[in-house]
């Protein structure tokens, strides 16, 4: 391999790793600013659209626990309090959920709020409690009948809907894509030192022959 392969070849895979690296980067600050954004502004935003009606606000019990967090909220600050009687978590900060959790179209004109994990995340509709399935990785609600395909019964062990299905899926992809690149670049390191160890082998064996030649002495039997 010539020396100006080996140079395309570490810039190709210096370049590929520096897209790599910004595109995660990229990623870490739209979800940062998501989060600021969340903790300033979503709450406003959410009383806006007319979601004032749709959630009950209230002081909170000092010592409670936020279920996405596991916080304790300070006294005088606002918990979201799912209003399902029998839900297992009841407290949410509002900073702590998504837009859509929170003020969703479907909850238009009801009187109290459901947590994601009270209420199917697809017709969002407060019925048939013993459908509801809750999904492993997010914990959001989902009535077997909702989901496509749909289920008759809850499957053994670990569920996981489609949507935590698909970023798990980008996770792996991401995951192997910065293993490949990590190969490549061992595999291009090890065999281009070897190429460049060999060639610094031949010039010192030029460079000490008289006329220019290589002189390769026959190996002795």
């Amino acid at each position: 391999m010539s020396s100006e392969r080996i140079t395309f070849m570490c810039a190709y895979i210096i370049t590929s790793l520096t897209l790599s690296i910004l595109s995660i980067l990229q990623q870490l600050v739209v979800t940062n600013s998501e989060i600021v954004r969340d903790k300033a502004s979503i709450e406003d935003e959410a009383m806006d659209n007319g979601a004032r009606a749709l959630i009950e606000l209230s002081q909170g019990t000092p010592g409670s626990f936020c279920k996405v967090c596991n916080e304790v909220e300070k006294p005088n600050k606002r918990f979201l309090i799912c209003a399902h009687s029998l839900c297992p978590y009841k407290f949410y900060h509002i900073r702590c959920l998504r837009y859509e959790q929170i003020a969703s179209s479907e909850q238009q004109g009801n009187e109290y709020w459901y947590c994601p994990s009270c209420l199917c995340r697809v017709c969002k509709v407060d019925r048939d409690d013993e459908q509801i399935i809750l999904c492993d990785g997010c914990d959001e609600g989902y009535h077997l009948y909702c989901l496509i395909p749909p289920l008759t019964l809850v499957p053994e062990g670990e569920w996981h809907c489609s949507s935590c299905i698909v970023q798990e899926e980008k996770e792996t992809k991401r995951r192997l894509h910065g293993k490949d690149i990590a190969t490549n670049v061992s595999m291009l390191e090890t065999d281009g030192f070897a190429e460049l160890e060999a060639a610094n082998v031949l010039m010192l064996l030029k460079n000490s022959s008289t006329d220019g030649e290589i002189v390769v002495s026959p190996v002795s039997q």
